[in-house]
């Protein structure tokens, strides 16, 4: 079995981990609750940047490739699919 079949468990304790950050932070620190999501938001963000920049370093030479260009498409679509919106709004 590979590290694949726990990740649903990563995923999990992630999202309780940020949950709990956000509840300690509105609850006993007296943040306001936007507050505290943007802060949990900008965590997560470095978290997955971090994770992101760790896989990209540990790949070899042609994983970095398909992974710069698995990123590089997906992030054209989603800018494409924005900018789509905006015109529509």
């Amino acid at each position: 079995m590979g590290f694949g079949v726990y990740m649903h468990w990563v995923v999990i304790l992630t999202v309780l981990v940020l949950t709990a950050i956000s509840t300690f932070l509105t609850v006993v620190q007296g943040w306001s609750v936007p507050l505290a999501y943007m802060t949990v938001a900008g965590v997560a963000v470095a978290m997955m940047l971090i994770v992101l920049a760790i896989s990209y370093f540990l790949a070899g030479q042609k994983d970095r490739a398909d992974l710069t260009a698995v990123i590089m498409k997906t992030v054209r679509q989603d800018l494409a699919d924005l900018f789509e919106n905006f015109r529509k709004k």
